[in-house]
């Protein structure tokens, strides 16, 4: 399954033993050892980052366990993500979807033909040139492998958690340039990226010497996330206020909102737009689950 993470479906032990012996050559942990560095690179490039069904440690997928309410529901949970995760697929060499036509061929190996066919649609009708076509293709990575899973996680857990769950979405554009993006290439990446994948993890967790010194605005968002999360780790109610944009988060529903952390704008942020935006891959990933053609 192309899909990664809460979607996909994640190879048995058996399976995986199989992919490792066939792409290293090895049977053995001594063999293994011996292995130069590039290969065992270019092998872990091709694995999936996903658990293993080996029985023991997980027994099921993740969708499955998400859609049965088979977690911890009494778990205090407080989910984020950034707002435009898919910049990171606009980087040299990590877009899977460049074109409509590369787009069809991969999403075929996945889901139902006639879903596979609406995810296209959505994503590639309007690209008409080259570039459009990557900029699409960048998003929908982006959604399939990070937004859409989490927008369709928050609606699960939502509904079987027993506690409040609360949501947030990273949505200021960085100064900083976390993947080194810009050396070498002339442009300035982290302020074309916007609020890119992990970008919020600096602000979270501090500003270290690996960083280009961040700006007054990211400063104040990063206090105010820290604030909000260390606050929620200290066992009170709620991350915040209201009126600062935290709301009890409400599956399934249209009008919810989540917190929103940016330099300027609302507080909040509606989940509607995103739910829409994700529909085409949630309705693939559930004809693919029923067993759908």
């Amino acid at each position: 399954s192309f899909a990664i993470g809460v979607f996909g479906k994640p190879p048995t032990m058996a399976e995986a033993e199989a992919f490792g012996v066939k792409a290293t050559g090895c049977e053995t942990l001594e063999c293994l050892q011996e292995l130069p560095r590039d290969k065992v690179l270019s092998v872990y490039a091709r694995a999936y980052p996903m658990p293993v069904l080996d029985g023991i440690h997980v027994s099921m997928a993740p969708v499955d366990a998400l859609s049965g309410g088979a977690f911890h529901r009494r778990a205090r949970l407080l989910v984020s993500f950034t707002a435009d995760e898919h910049t990171l697929f606009d980087l040299p060499g990590l877009n899977a979807f460049p074109t409509r036509e590369a787009a069809g061929k991969l999403l075929y190996l996945t889901f139902p033909q006639r879903e596979a066919d609406a995810i296209v649609a959505h994503y590639f009708d309007n690209a008409t040139d080259a570039a459009a076509q990557a900029r699409a293709g960048a998003r929908l990575a982006g959604d399939m492998m990070l937004t859409c899973p989490i927008v369709y996680a928050l609606d699960a857990l939502a509904s079987h958690s027993v506690r409040p769950l609360y949501a947030a979405v990273f949505d200021h554009a960085v100064s900083y340039d976390l993947y080194e993006m810009s050396k070498g290439s002339g442009r300035a990446y982290a302020r074309e990226m916007g609020a890119y994948h992990a970008s919020d993890l600096p602000a979270l967790f501090g500003f270290g010497a690996h960083y280009a010194a961040p700006d007054d605005d990211d400063r104040a968002v990063a206090t105010e996330l820290t604030a909000a999360v260390a606050a929620f780790v200290c066992d009170r109610a709620s991350p915040g206020t209201a009126s600062d944009g935290w709301h009890e988060y409400v599956p399934y529903d249209e009008a919810t909102t989540i917190k929103r952390f940016a330099a300027s704008g609302d507080k909040a942020a509606p989940m509607g737009p995103l739910r829409a935006r994700c529909a085409p891959i949630h309705a693939a990933v559930k004809a693919q689950l029923s067993g759908a053609p």
